[in-house]
């Protein structure tokens, strides 16, 4: 079959690749105009053609290729672009080329495959099937590129796209039905960061029966201030959606389950859509809280879900009419109603949605509108007739209460703040109206003064710890909003030393004795030092702890020789801290008082709670180091240590429950070194809870690895580990292998063994007995799916090593914090 273009006056054949006579447009060829679906394109200098029929290059405006077509639109002088699109699929890169992309500019930012500079810009497909026409990638984070790997960057004012697929089929299979030939298959089945588009200092991004296809970190041309998705279609896991965006009548699927990172301001919105959600268990809609209002949405899912709005409670409020999950009305979050609204039988409903005549409307004009009138479905015609008929204004309604305060702390008691509520429209725009006739409600550790122009909240904490407080407000259309301040615990004066602190020694434990005024639980700030001078001018603090458990102090043979000093801050637990007074050892610590020990340090046991986190010397016999290091083999990314001690001991986040010692940045590092000159055999165990709960351990496959070091010496960095690493190859797993150090070179010295077992709680082991080193771990964690035969649910490695002078533990961590740490406790280790 043959379709012919008309150039320039002349009829040029080319072969079609897709074999179908007629598409719906045509090109005349005295005119330059293509007219598709009764609407006329003139090609010129702001109008281009791309096409995939070989041999239509005659024209300046008309390209086969489609990075060249969105440069020469970054060329266009006149600031507004169109670029008719005709059936076909269009690499922006060259998917067989081995090369890895990074950023030219900054190895550290995003790698993108095009970046357009145009005030306004259309892409306009050429078929009502968005399946025919694509724009393909197929790289991600360490899957053929470092960094996040981007389709498009579009810098400008407007962006409108129709009748298109946006595809990073990195780890996706392309399937083109109207060409088979020109399906490929994924790059990897592990899933990584691999986008769509981002657009910057955009304000109106409007997107008509497009398609955006990838997995995680999709970004279906995000970052517009106001963006309109009508008749789309998504594919999608994590961190993937636009935060700030309407999607109407748009269909999704969920592979994963936080769609949104967050949503910006007054959030996402969902009219009339369909979601499949692949997920079992809980359905989150964002990882981090925002707002998100969910009209007339039809769930439907394999397996059991429960859907909510988001993890962690917060005072962002949401708003829901209409859901249903396989055909049964439900509530979001019906277990936290707090967090939401039914708004159904609200005034507040026709913000979104109008029904009159047995006709339902979908109020985009108000949600688009702004302060500019954006109508991108020309609905200013009927929505002035819709007012006239209910005798109603439906434009310039807000979608959000917000309430500011000018802080998010008060004093314990009297201490008073003023709140600031405001109506928002969508998109953040002031509205007209003001916040008026508000219902509030705080709870009993505020007070609320509600004048006829102001309110105000009082302080009245009346309890010895702080309190997190919600304030809250209704208005009589519907709106909810909320904040949150943080009073002061209430307390009372620092208590007195009636007995000023001294240290006795009791066998092997030294004690710490004193008293205080006031008849509550002590709840003083203890820390034991040691110092080699009698001044103890050089003291270090080497534990530490509150109230009565902290008053004693183990000696171990780490003390030898040391003198001994305790700080007490003098605290009751309803009482301020007082003012810190030294209790000191006039002597060192001798043999006598260590007659039971033993000479060398055969063990320790720790939670990390009585640790302090400090930098030390690295190799300094008895004594903690924390700091941060860059290893030199993760020098291909881009990242710098920022110099802290890189710990704190606490809470994790998401999977990880537990209390234990967490990176707080990049890089983060820590040895201990025992009091023995060489040891024979070294065992180190240890619970880890990553925050990441599906197993893949790290937040991507960027040289993020966690080493367990043992018989290790931090001063040349030589001997063994064992190497917990998240590789590009699972999404939902990492690989254990053991390495040697050797002066900072990392070599690995067993098979690298994929694992779903780095899971909250994983238990490891690792052990060097004579020449034989061995590491186990497993997790109390439910079996994960096993849906790869290579991934094994547990690990057991092994490996002949020569002799290392080594005895330090040593635990380097070179993934990010926060959600993609891993909090530790409960270590154990043993040297003989």
């Amino acid at each position: 079959m043959l379709k012919h273009l008309l150039l320039a006056g002349t009829i040029v054949t080319a072969p079609s690749i897709h074999g179908r006579p007629n598409d719906g447009y045509t090109l005349d060829p005295a005119t330059q105009t293509v007219t598709a679906d009764r609407h006329a394109f003139r090609l010129g200098p702001g109008t281009f053609l791309l096409t995939a029929e070989t041999g239509a290059t005659s024209s300046p405006y008309i390209f086969t290729d489609a990075l060249k077509a969105l440069k020469a639109i970054s060329k266009n002088s006149s600031g507004n672009a169109t670029l008719l699109v005709t059936p076909g699929v269009y690499w922006l890169d060259d998917p067989d080329d081995p090369a890895v992309r990074r950023n030219p500019k900054n190895s550290g930012a995003i790698p993108y495959a095009a970046e357009i500079s145009c005030d306004t810009l259309s892409l306009i497909g050429l078929s009502e099937d968005p399946a025919d026409i694509v724009f393909a990638v197929n790289r991600g984070q360490t899957q053929g590129a470092l960094g996040n790997y981007t389709m498009l960057h579009f810098k400008g004012l407007c962006l409108t796209a129709e009748n298109i697929t946006f595809g990073n089929y990195c780890n996706v299979d392309l399937i083109y039905p109207r060409n088979p030939s020109l399906n490929r298959p994924k790059r990897r089945d592990a899933i990584v960061q691999a986008q769509v588009g981002i657009c910057e200092n955009t304000d109106r991004l409007f997107a008509r029966n497009c398609r955006f296809i990838s997995r995680l970190n999709l970004c279906p041309l995000s970052g517009a201030r106001r963006s309109l998705y009508k008749d789309c279609y998504f594919e999608c896991t994590d961190d993937a959606l636009s935060g700030s965006a309407v999607y109407l009548d748009c269909r999704f699927t969920f592979f994963s389950g936080k769609p949104f990172y967050s949503t910006a301001s007054t959030g996402a919105i969902f009219l009339n859509c369909d979601i499949h959600t692949k997920v079992r268990g809980s359905q989150y809609l964002t990882k981090v809280p925002g707002m998100v209002s969910m009209i007339d949405t039809r769930w439907t899912s394999d397996s059991p879900v429960n859907i909510q709005w988001t993890r962690d409670s917060s005072p962002v409020r949401c708003y829901q009419s209409g859901i249903t999950l396989n055909g049964t009305a439900i509530t979001i979050d019906a277990r936290r109603p707090e967090l939401s609204a039914d708004i159904s039988d609200t005034p507040l409903l026709r913000a979104y949605k109008i029904s009159s005549g047995g006709k339902t409307v979908y109020n985009i004009l108000n949600l688009l509108g702004g302060t500019d009138g954006w109508d991108p479905l020309g609905q200013s015609e009927s929505m002035a007739e819709l007012e006239k008929a209910l005798s109603a204004t439906l434009t310039g309604l807000p979608v959000a209460l917000k309430i500011e305060t000018p802080a998010k702390k008060l004093s314990a008691q009297g201490d008073s703040m003023l709140l600031k509520p405001s109506l928002r429209l969508w998109g953040d725009y002031p509205a007209p109206a003001s916040a008026s006739g508000l219902t509030w409600n705080a709870p009993t550790t505020l007070r609320l003064s509600v004048s006829a122009n102001s309110t105000a909240i009082v302080s009245a904490n009346s309890f010895p710890r702080e309190m997190v407080c919600e304030i809250s407000a209704v208005s009589p259309s519907g709106l909810t909003g909320a904040t949150s301040v943080t009073v002061d615990a209430w307390l009372k004066t620092a208590p007195q030393f009636t007995s000023t602190p001294v240290i006795t020694a009791d066998k092997n434990t030294l004690k710490l004795d004193y008293s205080l005024s006031g008849n509550s639980r002590d709840d003083s700030h203890i820390i034991w030092y040691r110092s080699t001078r009698p001044d103890h001018s050089d003291s270090v603090a080497v534990r530490h702890g509150r109230g009565l458990s902290a008053r004693s102090y183990p000696l171990t043979c780490a003390d030898r020789g040391f003198y001994i000093s305790a700080s007490v801050m003098p605290k009751n637990a309803d009482s301020e801290e007082g003012i810190c007074q030294v209790a000191s050892m006039s002597a060192p610590v001798n043999t006598i008082m260590l007659r039971t020990l033993q000479k060398n340090e055969k063990s320790i046991v720790t939670s990390f709670a009585e640790v302090p986190i400090r930098k030390g010397t690295p190799g300094r016999q008895g004594f903690w180091h924390f700091d941060t290091f860059k290893p030199s083999d993760t020098a291909l990314h881009d990242w710098t240590p920022d110099g802290s001690a890189g710990w704190y001991y606490g809470h994790g986040t998401d999977a990880a429950t537990g209390i234990g010692l967490v990176q707080s940045t990049k890089g983060a590092r820590l040895f201990y070194t025992p009091v023995r000159e060489k040891c024979r055999n070294m065992r180190v165990s240890l619970i880890a809870e990553p925050c990441k709960g599906p197993g893949q351990g790290f937040g991507s496959a960027t040289g993020q690895y966690m080493d367990i070091c043992i018989k290790f010496d931090p001063v040349s960095l030589t001997g063994y580990a064992l190497r917990i690493e998240r590789t590009p190859d699972f999404d939902k797993a990492v690989t254990f292998t053991l390495v040697r150090y050797s002066s900072g070179a990392v070599s690995p010295i067993s098979k690298a063994v994929a694992t779903s077992c780095y899971r909250n709680p994983c238990t490891i082991v690792v052990e060097l007995r004579g020449d034989r080193l061995t590491a186990l771990a497993r997790t109390g964690a439910p079996a994960a799916e096993a849906a790869d035969p290579a991934i094994k649910p547990d690990v057991s490695l092994s490996a002949t090593v020569s002799p290392t002078d080594g005895t330090s533990l040593a635990i380097q961590h070179t993934g990010s914090a926060g959600a993609s740490a891993t909090l530790l406790r409960d270590l154990e280790v043993n040297w003989d």
